[in-house]
């Protein structure tokens, strides 16, 4: 007869005590807490407050309006829409839907929106001027403007593949994307905890992979932002968006929130689509890929105008669009004619007289045209101005004259 084997306790390991307490697969729990996460969103998405629609209130141009109601598809998940429509005769503007509950009635052109990511647009323009002025080149690698990031991985990115969501850098920095999770499952605002410091330290961290292809980043975005403004020897994105876009072109109602403070009292409210609030976003690091811009439809105007006229900065004058002006076209639109032989200066740059010679790295020869001309692209404008002498340019200590230019930067001559 065979006795049963009774397996005998250890004593020295708590794990097999009989009153030790069992310890629970990490991982199942975490199952468990990621599976109940979404099923809590799903049943709140459900049975949310309220169902999104825009409703019958109109402000404006009412042909506008019912252009935009009789669109294909639903406007259902909208709460408002404020729109403005440009033509060859000015802005057209207008208002469908309720866009704060507490003050009914349809938003107009001055209603205070958040921008959201239409803010790379800003970005984008304010690289291009850079180039223009001298301050930046497109392959240059981000370390040569951050140089905490020397001999990073992000460090060796270019400023191009930045702009253009190639980098191989990931969406978020490490802190934001810790920080979505929790802004997703409790409505939090994810961008709060990163500053441009920590974006910064983030980007020291960071795997960049040469092989992921085009992926949308706001991590990126806001790296290259941050590379401009030191590159302008500026206070902080904000003060070179101002300096550079929104002053000059009279955006007045368009400003950006790095704390909380800053967001405009009159903007808005946001919501999610099942009609529940959506919390406030703001926070430094993150600006320049639209973390927290606040703008209206006609400031939104103003900018679209500028990019089709060629007034926006980043344009450079010899391939700038001609303004629309009135004038019969197949299509009855319109048409584009000629724009005036007046010369317009970039921002930060000052009108010079007509020289006799014309710069050339190579040669220097002189030519009967002035021009003003970039010694690594040598592209020659149409515009004979000059840097102003208080510009900053990272490769070279010298300044810009108008006969003798500096090794980086603007050749005037």
């Amino acid at each position: 007869m065979t006795t049963p084997s009774i397996t005998s306790t250890n004593a020295e390991d708590p794990q097999s005590a009989p009153d030790a307490p069992r310890r629970r697969p990490t991982r199942a729990i975490l199952a468990v807490i990621g599976a109940a996460a979404v099923v809590g969103v799903a049943f709140g998405a459900a049975i949310g407050p309220q169902h999104q629609t825009v409703s019958a209130s109109t402000a404006g141009d009412e042909a506008l309006a019912d252009r935009i109601r009789s669109l294909p598809g639903s406007l259902d998940s909208f709460r408002a829409l404020s729109v403005a429509e440009i033509s060859h005769d000015g802005a057209v503007f207008a208002g469908l839907g309720d866009a704060d509950p507490s003050a009914p009635g349809a938003p107009t052109a001055d209603t205070v929106f958040e921008l959201g990511s239409i803010t790379k647009t800003f970005t984008g323009a304010l690289f291009a001027d850079a180039i223009d002025r001298g301050e930046v080149d497109a392959d240059d690698q981000l370390a040569e403007h951050l140089p905490d990031l020397e001999g990073t991985a992000a460090g060796e990115v270019t400023l191009a593949s930045l702009s253009q969501h190639s980098s191989g850098l990931p969406g978020l920095g490490a802190t934001a994307e810790a920080a979505s999770l929790s802004g997703i499952l409790l409505n939090e605002n994810p961008y709060a905890t990163t500053s441009t410091e920590q974006l910064i330290a983030d980007a020291a961290v960071a795997a960049v992979d040469p092989d992921q292809g085009s992926v949308y980043s706001n991590f990126a975005v806001s790296l290259l932002g941050t590379a401009l403004v030191e590159a302008a020897d500026a206070d902080d994105y904000a003060a070179l968006l101002r300096e550079r876009i929104t002053e000059p072109l009279g955006m007045d109602d368009t400003v950006l929130a790095a704390t909380a403070d800053e967001v405009p009292a009159d903007a808005v409210p946001g919501f999610l689509t099942n009609g529940t609030p959506a919390s406030r976003w703001w926070g430094e690091g993150y600006l320049p890929a639209g973390s927290s811009t606040f703008t209206t439809a006609a400031d939104l105007a103003t900018w679209a105008q500028a990019n089709l006229d060629g007034t926006a900065p980043g344009q450079p004058l010899s391939t700038r669009p001609h303004p629309w002006e009135k004038g019969p076209r197949s299509d009855g639109v319109g048409s584009r004619r000629p724009r005036s032989t007046a010369t317009a200066c970039r921002p930060g740059t000052t009108a010079e007289p007509a020289a006799s010679a014309r710069c050339s790295r190579s040669t220097g020869k002189p030519a009967p045209a002035s021009s003003c001309c970039r010694t690594r692209r040598l592209r020659p404008t149409t515009s004979p101005c000059r840097m102003h002498p208080a510009r900053r340019f990272p490769r070279s200590t010298a300044r810009p004259s108008a006969s003798r230019g500096a090794s980086s930067g603007w050749l005037c001559c």
